[in-house]
């Protein structure tokens, strides 16, 4: 829900190069996740036209450490002259069992902001690390959970010393995990990482809003306690084809059937102030959804 190309009409008769698509204007916040980073190096307009063209306002885009500092500053100046905030991406299930992946991103995004000129700095940290991957999770849940936690706490430490928003994608179903340790206390996994970030994506991949298995019951949970607690709540959906399951992506559907159904989410939570807009996964897959 952006408005910088409306008021860049209206103070300068004219829109950004990136504005010349007409935009499909959304009632909320909308974001995607970029994995494949080598897309700012080859082919930036490109994703620029179509972050624009979806009314995107932030784009979590994955730290590829082979690409050069400058293609990042380049694009994410480009992004902020678009009102686009652009988060440095990354996790790995691995990452509880080995650090080496988690310091090695770290250091990055920290050399990187020293380095990055203000406009060309990254927004905040978003982190994808699902721990419930690792076989640690079936064989020693309760350390595999500490592991997480340890992960999380930092980069959330690292984010607020870096004056950086700090935000966790974690799935629908954290808040019937328990965690019990010396460190973290006892309580409900959903809510530790709520308590412990700026902002969560939840992962409520269904292809559908209502009903007892639908977008709107399974983040209602997330919504109503980052309330509480004064956090925001970004509601991720799938478009990537998934073949095991029906009802988790809207790959075949197509991009009218997915904003109907947001639409409906948008209806239920739109007035809650924990409520962040929708989180489209991925630019890849959103791309080629088709209408």
């Amino acid at each position: 829900m952006k408005l910088l190309g409306l008021f860049t009409f209206l103070l300068f008769g004219h829109f950004s190069t990136s504005d010349a698509v007409m935009a499909d204007e959304t009632k909320w916040d909308q974001a995607t996740w970029l994995w494949h980073t080598s897309n700012i190096v080859e082919a930036p307009d490109e994703v620029l036209q179509f972050l624009n063209q979806k009314d995107v306002d932030s784009v979590y885009l994955q730290i590829n450490r082979d690409i050069e500092p400058t293609s990042y500053m380049s694009f994410i100046k480009e992004a902020t002259n678009d009102g686009i905030s652009v988060y440095a991406l990354d996790g790995s299930k691995n990452w509880i069992s080995n650090r080496e992946g988690f310091d090695l991103f770290l250091n990055w995004v920290e050399k990187y902001q020293n380095f990055a000129a203000d406009g060309e700095k990254f927004s905040g940290i978003h982190l994808d690390v699902e721990p419930y991957l690792h076989e640690m999770w079936d064989n020693d849940y309760q350390n595999a959970i500490l592991q997480y936690q340890n992960i999380i706490s930092e980069a959330a430490q690292k984010a607020e010393q870096w004056d950086m928003l700090f935000a966790a994608d974690i799935p629908f179903w954290y808040d019937t995990k328990y965690f019990d340790n010396e460190t973290y206390g006892k309580g409900l996994l959903h809510k530790w990482v709520i308590d412990t970030s700026d902002e969560v994506g939840i992962m409520a991949y269904r292809n559908f809003a209502e009903g007892s298995n639908g977008i709107i019951e399974i983040s209602k949970n997330e919504i109503q306690y980052a309330k509480e607690v004064g956090k925001k709540v970004t509601v991720g959906v799938e478009t990537k084809e998934i073949t095991s399951y029906d009802y988790i992506s809207f790959y075949g559907l197509g991009e009218e059937k997915m904003n109907e159904e947001v639409t409906k989410v948008y209806d239920q939570f739109g007035s809650i102030t924990s409520f962040n807009g929708f989180a489209i996964h991925s630019y890849k897959y959103w791309k080629a959804l088709g209408k």
